[in-house]
C-alpha cells in the first residue's frame, strides 16, 4: 500500500472533538457498568432478560467512530483547481492544458508534440495511489448502519429513519 498523504491535513484538528469523546464515553460506559452491578446486587426477585454491557452507549461510540472515519476522508479526499493543476505540472517538469481556451486540436498537437519531445530518452517513474475517500465513507455508512441495531428506545429509531429519509432526498436528484 502507498504512503498515506492528506490532501488537507488541517481538517486532521477535527479529530480533537472524537478524542475528547471517547474519555467521556469510556467515563459514562464505567458508570453504567457499577449502576448495572448496583442493580443486580440490590435486586431479590429474578429479573428476565439481561442489560446489554454498554446499552445505548454502543450507539454513540459507533456514531464517534464514524465521524473519525468522515474526518479521515474529508482530510484526504481534495478537488484540484487550476492553480493546483498548474503547480502539479510544473513540479512535474509537464505543462497544463486546459480544453476549450483554443480549439481542441490545437491543444491536442501540443499535447501530442510535448509527449513525443519527453519520450526519448526517459526513464519512466512511477507512483501508485490508492482512493480512500469513498472506501471510508463507506466504512462510515456501515458503521452507523450496524449501529443502529444497538439502538433500543423507539424515539431513537424515529430519528434515525427521518434522518435516513433526509438524507435519501438530499440525495436524490
Amino acid at each position: 500500500m502507498p504512503p498515506l498523504r492528506f490532501v488537507e491535513p488541517l481538517a486532521l484538528w477535527l479529530l480533537a472533538g472524537p478524542a475528547l469523546l471517547l474519555p467521556v464515553w469510556c467515563w459514562q460506559l464505567a458508570r453504567r457498568r457499577r449502576a448495572v452491578r448496583r442493580l443486580r446486587a440490590s435486586r431479590t426477585a429474578p429479573v428476565a432478560g439481561r442489560p446489554r454491557f454498554a446499552g445505548g452507549l454502543a450507539y454513540w461510540l459507533a456514531v464517534t467512530v464514524a465521524a473519525v472515519l468522515v474526518i479521515l476522508a474529508l482530510a484526504i479526499h481534495s478537488v484540484l483547481d487550476r492553480r493546483s493543476l498548474r503547480a502539479v505540472a510544473q513540479a512535474g517538469g509537464g505543462r497544463y492544458f486546459e480544453l476549450g481556451s483554443e480549439p481542441d486540436h490545437v491543444v491536442a498537437l501540443r499535447i501530442l508534440s510535448d509527449a513525443q519531445r519527453s519520450a526519448r530518452g526517459v526513464v519512466e517513474r512511477r507512483e501508485s495511489f490508492t482512493d480512500l475517500y469513498w472506501g471510508l465513507l463507506l466504512a462510515a455508512a456501515v458503521v452507523l448502519g450496524a449501529a443502529t441495531l444497538l439502538i433500543e428506545e423507539r424515539a431513537q429509531l424515529w430519528w434515525q429513519l427521518a434522518a435516513a429519509g433526509a438524507l435519501g432526498a438530499a440525495l436524490l436528484p
